[in-house]
């Protein structure tokens, strides 16, 4: 009832700070609340961050990834009733009632109904690819998380498609090079991308020399720039070629159950500067990289494509 309407909220707000909060003995009741923060409009929001309620909020998974209740809510069955949602178009509602993160429909970077999802997919299924990094290095567990993403190409449905994505805290920069390399091994890719001013700044030449001394020569690490775009455009831009608002065709997606990157993009709120955006700024950089290195990314198959095929390819990564 409390988050039908603005009336039946100022209905119960009233109630609750009237004949309820009134009519109790503040030196021997107690008062507990619990719920699902479906709403931002709710009582239990305001408790939340009241001043004089001591508050805990919890999501079904925690920070490291681990479910808070594993016996009951094991993580592959979190995953299985999240793409029930999801299939429903109801993602943002089981962030609410799952993870207690409400998210008004429409609000955030995406509509939640107009992500693009398609299936998981095998090496087989890819054509051709690329990684991209966005590395922070760093020991302390207050640091953003480095971002790994395997962006392929599915030719039948004529997209990219975010294959793979991970995060990872506390890592060296061998760790880094290792993780990378990994992950294109695993689906076949040469191009690795690098977010530009860490590229520069630290990782061009150690990383050069790993691969070296590795013996890696198949991988290459080129610098993605991000111009004089904000992080905001950016994203938007990303979030736009996989929208399927007003029967559009996509131009990305994610992978079905992917709980990160979905999270973070309904979460976004541009005006502020700490959201957490490390996985779907990693993501974003696809599109920088289809521009400016898509021949890169295709050389290994180059030959074995007719020109006409090479230009509809080229025309779909903006510039």
């Amino acid at each position: 009832e409390d988050t039908k309407s603005a009336l039946s909220h100022e209905t119960m707000l009233n109630w609750w700070v009237g004949p309820f909060i009134k009519c109790l003995d503040q030196f021997k009741n107690k008062i507990i609340a619990a719920g699902n923060l479906t709403s931002k409009q709710s009582v239990l929001w305001k408790l939340l961050n009241g001043r004089r309620w001591r508050s805990y909020l919890m999501g079904c998974i925690r920070k490291d990834g681990t479910p808070l209740w594993p016996d009951m809510w094991p993580l592959d069955k979190l995953r299985e009733d999240f793409l029930e949602y999801q299939d429903m178009g109801k993602t943002a509602r089981w962030f609410a009632e799952m993870m207690n993160q409400p998210v008004a429909e429409g609000g955030g970077l995406i509509d939640s109904q107009h992500i693009c999802y398609r299936p998981a997919r095998t090496r087989t299924e890819i054509s051709f690819g690329f990684i991209t990094l966005d590395p922070a290095i760093s020991r302390n567990s207050w640091a953003d998380s480095a971002g790994l993403a395997a962006h392929g190409w599915v030719q039948e449905e004529q997209m990219w498609q975010i294959v793979e994505l991970s995060l990872h805290k506390g890592l060296t920069v061998v760790d880094l090079f290792f993780k990378a390399t990994e992950m294109a091994k695993r689906w076949g890719f040469r191009l690795i991308g690098i977010e530009a001013a860490a590229m520069q700044a630290v990782l061009e030449q150690t990383f050069n020399h790993y691969r070296l001394v590795y013996q890696m020569p198949q991988y290459e690490f080129v610098p993605v720039p991000h111009g004089n775009h904000s992080k905001t455009e950016r994203l938007k831009a990303w979030c736009d070629m996989m929208s399927t608002a007003n029967g559009r065709k996509p131009q990305y997606a994610l992978t079905q159950g992917d709980f990160v990157a979905t999270q973070q993009l309904l979460m976004y709120e541009p005006m502020k500067k700490d959201n957490k955006d490390d996985a779907i700024d990693t993501c974003a950089m696809g599109p920088i990289m289809t521009s400016r290195y898509l021949g890169k990314i295709m050389q290994q198959i180059n030959d074995d494509l007719p020109q006409a095929r090479l230009q509809s390819l080229a025309r779909i990564s903006p510039v």
